[in-house]
């Protein structure tokens, strides 16, 4: 190219790029380019000229927020904490210390630590509040902030204090971050002989795979039909949908397609392929108004293709593809680009209005636009029989809300309504308080149950420390106590539950209103029998017979506490020998047997004859005296000991301080107490965090419990009797 033609190119250029930046500024309402400039003033002037200082970044944020709002309802700009956190979470892992928490009252309470995660290993459990993270306070901290400041690079160390209500300690710990991994099969297992069931909360990366696990296990037991819940499932990454799809179509089966204004890569089809694990046996899709996006993507494809039958209701209707565009600084962008249509072309996404105030509407719609029972009623549609009372199950006819979007179920599921009282104590938080108040309290038994979840199901029950507690958290909260209402809950629950038994649990101690109670319950229950519960003092027969007397339904178990332990069956003869003061040794000598090692029981009368009983053999004795009930049950059982043995004295014993001490000896101090001197007595309390005092105090009851034994024993030898006395552990038990 000559210089001429050069230099003629460059005036072009320039007389080009002129005439475009004159029509910018005269079309500007116009054109992007006028739309950019107009944004890029006003953020210049309020940087300049606004009367404090400001955060750009801050007003930079709110600014693309508010063009998102203008959009669709999932259109979303994301701050680059947010994305962080977002990948984390769909990756199927992310790095931290591996809790599960809830923030209840400011306070950030740990619901469990993950299994084999840094925060089990580092000890800490159920139930404890993290009252500080690496020196700065956790009280009032927001959900955000605690997984900010929790999760980190994987072999990085975060300090907690913790505080623990049960046992009312507060001490530090240093919890190691490592990669945590996280589950959506959030369970599967057989329903009977045929019916497998697997349950998913998301669609992550790892779901399909964890899918297909499942999938396995469950036909190695034989599994001949599936059940898929996918309720509250808010959808997630659509391959993962389309995987599971794949699993249960046969081949060449349309399975979802997009639409998008500008075609290309934005409009894509998935089809079946070949080789799905179970493609040809019966499935169910459980679904509910929060079944979103990927969940509604695999129920609308086994529905189309007739692979499945869904129940449920109708889902929440979320079909927009969004594609992430991710900026400089770290956020991104999360921009509707397509729409998704089911095999059939229904339109998965339902309407809504742009703006604010159109984005709360569309997430918090009202109950009514949902209500089956007002959506049914003279529709047409036909109800179908259901065997669990107060639910109804309609068949919608062919075509009904076909322009709602979202997955139509094919069976209805309508529920009766929970009252106003319910919700009331549920939006409140009265029963997650309700139950943090049984686990800090040191007397309920359900720590006990942790590590056996079938165990608690089937064994677990304080129901009088349960409702003790949620009156009076609802008293502190203002809310007036509807007996009629909370029956009704009673009164559903057991038509849903239809238990082989239903037993009545009463507190022996309110005396007459006990009666009045079971007398309530049975009108509207109709009980098959009662527990009676903290049975003590003279009272506690008049209780039994006056419940037996009203109800006439008999009496089952009785108890002087709440746990499960402390359960025995109902004797009419033994509990009159109890109210006299006669004891229960036959009830004592069976609980005995029932519980008792017999092997160990006879090694240790051994031992005791030799007098060789030490610390070890107490030790043992202690653990075998738990497992027969509470100490206060075991005193009245023995006749006369009640008398010896005061109820205050039994008010508060704990055996922990005793089993700290002595778990905190060396074999050889367990073995002979006489060589532990000063300095271990020092180390033995500093290690079981009790005082030297306690540690003295243990070790000089037990060299005189140890005494008296050798005298026992040479009684007993030589024929004669004699009847200890009452060796009191009773202040070291209390503290």
């Amino acid at each position: 190219m000559s210089r001429l033609s050069q230099v003629l190119l460059i005036i072009a250029c320039l007389l080009l790029g002129g005439i475009i930046g004159y029509m910018a500024r005269n079309n500007s309402s116009g054109s992007v380019f006028g739309q950019q400039k107009k944004v890029l003033d006003v953020l210049n002037m309020i940087s300049a000229l606004y009367v404090d200082e400001v955060d750009d970044q801050r007003v930079i944020d709110a600014g693309i927020e508010g063009m998102t709002e203008a959009l669709d309802p999932h259109t979303t700009y994301l701050t680059a904490e947010q994305v962080g956190f977002s990948e984390s979470e769909f990756q199927g892992n992310f790095e931290g210390i591996g809790i599960e928490f809830d923030i209840v009252h400011d306070t950030l309470l740990v619901v469990t630590p993950l299994a084999s995660g840094p925060s089990s290993s580092a000890g800490i459990m159920p139930g404890d509040r993290i009252i500080a993270i690496d020196t700065l306070s956790a009280v009032g901290i927001s959900p955000m902030e605690v997984v900010r400041r929790l999760r980190g690079k994987k072999g990085s160390v975060v300090n907690l204090q913790i505080y623990r209500p049960y046992s009312s300690r507060t001490f530090s710990v240093a919890v190691v971050r490592d990669k945590i991994p996280t589950y959506s099969v959030d369970a599967f297992f057989m329903l009977d002989s045929f019916t497998g069931y697997i349950r998913m909360s998301r669609f992550v990366a790892t779901t399909a795979d964890e899918f297909k696990e499942a999938m396995k296990k469950l036909l190695e037991q034989g599994m001949r039909k599936l059940i898929i819940d996918v309720r509250g499932n808010p959808g997630g990454y659509l391959d993962q949908a389309v995987e599971i799809a794949d699993e249960l179509l046969q081949e060449g089966k349309l399975i979802v397609y997009t639409k998008s204004r500008n075609g290309g890569i934005d409009e894509m089809s998935y089809t079946s392929t070949s080789g799905g694990v179970f493609e040809n046996r019966e499935v169910m899709v459980l679904v509910d108004r929060g079944s979103a996006s990927a969940a509604e993507i695999l129920a609308g494809a086994l529905q189309d293709n007739r692979r499945a039958k869904i129940a449920g209701e109708l889902t929440f209707g979320k079909g927009l593809v969004q594609r992430q565009f991710d900026l400089g600084d770290g956020s991104a962008l999360r921009l509707t680009i397509a729409r998704y249509y089911t095999p059939s072309g229904r339109r998965i996404q339902r309407d809504f209005s742009p703006g604010s105030e159109g984005r709360e509407e569309y997430y918090h719609e009202s109950a009514e636009g949902r209500d089956g029972e007002k959506l049914f009623k003279d529709s047409g549609s036909l109800e179908v029989g259901s065997d669990v009372d107060g639910v109804t199950v309609y068949r919608p006819k062919e075509g009904l809300f076909s322009e709602s979007g979202g997955i139509v179920p094919d069976f209805w599921v309508v529920e009766r309504p929970v009252d106003d009282f319910y919700s009331r104590l549920l939006t409140e938080g009265v029963f997650d308080e309700t139950a943090l108040r049984v686990i800090d309290d040191p007397s309920s038994a359900v720590r006990t149950f942790s590590e056996d979840e079938k165990r608690f199901i089937s064994a677990y029950s304080e129901d009088a420390m349960a409702e003790d507690y949620l009156r009076k958290i609802a008293a502190e909260k203002d809310i007036p106590f509807d007996e009629t209402g909370m029956m009704a809950e009673a009164e559903a629950l057991k038509d849903q539950l239809k238990p082989e038994e239903l037993l009545f649990v009463v507190d022996a101690m309110i005396g007459q209103e006990a009666v009045n109670t079971a007398k309530v319950f049975n009108e509207r229950l109709d009980f098959d029998g009662v527990v009676l519960t903290k049975l003590d003092g003279d009272a506690r027969g008049g209780s039994a017979l006056s419940i037996k007397q009203v109800v006439d339904k008999p009496i089952k178990f009785m108890s002087v506490g709440e746990k499960v332990d402390d359960l025995d069956l109902f004797y009419p003869d033994r509990m009159a020998q109890r109210i006299l003061g006669m004891g229960d040794i036959v009830g004592f000598v069976e609980k005995a047997q029932e519980t008792l090692d017999l092997e160990k029981t006879q090694k240790m009368q051994s031992r005791l004859l030799k007098n060789e009983f030490d610390l070890d053999d107490f030790f043992e004795q202690l653990q075998q005296l738990k497992k027969m009930g509470s100490i206060q049950g075991l005193v009245e059982m023995v006749p006369g000991l009640n008398k010896m043995i005061p109820k205050q004295d039994l008010d508060g014993l704990d055996f922990k301080p005793i089993e700290a001490i002595i778990s905190s000896m060396t074999k050889a101090e367990r073995n002979a107490p006489e060589i532990i001197n000063g300095s271990r007595r020092q180390r033995i309390a500093k290690g079981s965090g009790t005082r030297v005092q306690d540690v003295n105090m243990l070790l000089k009851q037990f060299k005189e419990m140890k005494k008296m034994m050798g005298s026992v024993t040479k009684m007993t030898n030589s024929g004669r009797k004699i009847l200890p006395q009452n060796l009191p552990l009773e202040k070291l038990m209390k503290r």
